[in-house]
């Protein structure tokens, strides 16, 4: 039987797209007090007081961006294809779950 960091490598990107799913259903799940609306997400890095320590505790962030910048760097088959979102940064995530926030309140 594989360990749980072998299955896990050998399907992030299957858990990747699970991820970016997840996001822009805009249900918030991952998203401090389940809220995708919460107002640090229309906020720079920058201005956020204690930005590194912030986005290192903010699991959805730090999954995402993490997965996402590891199957750009090998080139994996998600990367480019129609279902691909690009959360490898803070700017990225923030604009795509946003966005998915504002279009299920429409």
């Amino acid at each position: 039987m594989s360990k749980l960091s072998d299955v896990l490598k050998q399907n992030r990107g299957l858990i990747y797209r699970g991820i970016v799913k997840q996001i822009k259903s805009g249900e918030g799940y991952g998203f401090h007090n389940n809220d995708q609306g919460h107002p640090v997400l229309g906020t720079e890095m920058a201005q956020i007081p204690d930005a590194e320590k912030y986005k290192a505790n903010f699991g959805m962030f730090s999954l995402a961006s993490s997965l996402a910048r590891d199957l750009i760097e090998e080139d994996d088959d998600i990367v480019g294809t129609k279902d691909w979102v690009d959360l490898s940064t803070w700017d990225k995530f923030r604009d795509f779950a946003t966005k998915a926030y504002r279009d299920r309140r429409s």
